[in-house]
């Protein structure tokens, strides 16, 4: 790692926060003490201790180490990708042994390609990739999730930990909650309409236990997150700052008469900066991505990620014109500072799931317009290998 990327912080959040803090950690041997003097304490603290975790074998604290626990934790993510694209190529799109192996190493290579989820060698020790990394993984699994009724129980407690995952990284998690918990009640639907299908009359007959397999689902997937949100409310204090707290500082403002003035200020603001921010980053590949969006439209059940992946969007959108109200003052508030950083994990989510979906929704949309076409491409023996030659440059 250190010929191949010369890594050096220079980032002021770098410095100060992720690296100082794993360095105290690692020296103090624990992350919780009174003498630590850590700034933002009510901050969640998952990604500096894995940082010092990293260091644990080797005796000594170096930040570079840090991204080599980015680089594991992107291959993590792109090697459930993996097998989850060929699970559904196989299963949903009933592709050959060969043909779905090819069309996922096609897929996950082409993400690499598109630096979908950042580089896949890591630059900095910034907070936004370990954030992202989590989030991926949730909406990826909810994939699998929603097409396959197996295993389906252990797929949503996959879900659960992964949601708990980021906010255990940052506070911003809980904006992803909201996805989660419109992909649970998508689940318990799809289940409710499955049963209906096959037993319509049984349905009537067991919907106690229908209705306890709806609270099985809320429970995998929330609960881990509400048990480690409420946990850490009270053992980091998070009431004492705005940004891990802010519907107290805004029942303040709203009982002074002050919030609304700041927040009808400040929204249009940030959604004219996230808008150009939009428009101008990455633009080939959210194209694609708004594409996959469209095209996951068409099949009966990819496009809910998708949707709760829009809605993710939304929720960042709301919560950042609330820190900017009543969080962040002064300079930061006034030339937005960070704006784009802050929201790039909800845009990149949406490539990377995007990306994803497009190939999967097209060739579903393809065999129901084309079936015999379709057909021909599931038999054909020379695909995989075409696809594999494909594959070679993008490795």
């Amino acid at each position: 790692f250190r010929d191949a990327i010369g890594y050096t912080p220079i980032s002021w959040d770098e410095l100060s926060h992720w690296i100082s803090w794993s360095h105290k950690y690692f020296l103090a041997d624990t992350s919780h003490h009174p003498d630590l003097a850590i700034h933002y304490t009510t901050y969640t603290r998952a990604w500096p201790l894995l940082i010092a975790a990293v260091q644990i074998p080797f005796g000594d604290f170096v930040p570079l180490r840090g991204v080599a626990m980015q680089f594991l934790l992107h291959l993590a993510v792109i090697s459930l990708t993996w097998d989850i694209v060929k699970e559904i190529t196989a299963r949903e799109l009933s592709f050959g042994a060969r043909l779905a192996k090819a069309t996922a190493w096609f897929i996950v290579l082409g993400l690499l390609t598109a630096e979908a989820l950042w580089r896949f060698m890591p630059l900095d020790l910034l907070i936004e990739r370990p954030l992202l990394y989590p989030t991926a993984a949730l909406f990826v699994t909810s994939f699998l999730a929603l097409l396959s009724s197996e295993h389906r129980l252990k797929l949503a407690a996959a879900m659960g930990f992964f949601l708990a995952a980021t906010y255990s990284m940052k506070v911003t998690g809980t904006t992803v909650a909201v996805s989660a918990a419109i992909m649970c009640f998508a689940l318990w639907i799809i289940t409710l309409k499955d049963h209906a299908l096959t037993a319509p009359r049984a349905l009537t007959r067991e919907w106690k236990a229908v209705t306890w397999y709806g609270l099985r689902l809320l429970l995998l997937i929330l609960a881990p997150f509400l048990i480690l949100y409420v946990s850490w409310s009270i053992i980091g204090e998070t009431s004492k700052f705005c940004l891990t707290a802010p519907f107290k500082v805004m029942a303040e403002q709203l009982k002074a008469g002050t919030f609304f003035a700041g927040f009808n200020e400040q929204a249009p603001r940030v959604f004219g900066g996230l808008l150009s921010y939009i428009s101008t980053y990455k633009t080939p590949i959210t194209l694609l991505a708004v594409l996959g969006l469209i095209t996951s439209l068409s099949h009966h059940r990819l496009w809910i990620p998708m949707v709760a992946g829009c809605f993710l969007i939304a929720t960042v959108f709301v919560a950042l014109s609330l820190a900017y109200t009543l969080c962040i003052t002064d300079y930061e508030r006034d030339t937005l500072m960070s704006l784009q950083r802050y929201f790039r994990f909800a845009l990149r989510n949406l490539h990377y799931t995007g990306l994803i979906v497009l190939p999967l929704a097209g060739f579903a949309l393809l065999a129901r317009l084309a079936p015999d076409f379709a057909n021909r491409i599931r038999r054909s023996k020379i695909l995989p290998l075409g696809i594999i030659l494909v594959c070679l440059p993008l490795f």
